[in-house]
């Protein structure tokens, strides 16, 4: 049986997405969102090294962009089979 709690939160979190995108720009919006990954990931790069420029930087970033990106699949995968049995 889900837990109602659970389920609850995510309806809640689904209507406040939808009024959201109803009453903004959603193109702007999820461009914000976008900024902000962009952002998280260049500061972690340089919090690794700080000398990184140019395309060391670039090929760090993406690195840790595909890093991020691979964990949240697992933890989808993981989500996902939990929730099928």
């Amino acid at each position: 049986m889900p837990d109602r709690g659970n389920t609850e939160k995510r309806l809640q979190a689904r209507i406040a997405g939808l009024a959201l995108h109803v009453h903004g720009d959603s193109h702007a919006i999820a461009g914000n969102a976008r900024a902000g990954l962009e952002a998280r990931f260049l500061r972690e790069a340089l919090e690794i090294d700080s000398t990184l420029r140019g395309e060391a930087l670039e090929k760090k970033v993406d690195l840790i962009k595909s890093l991020y990106y691979s964990r949240l699949a697992l933890k989808s995968a993981k989500s996902r089979r939990k929730k099928n049995g």
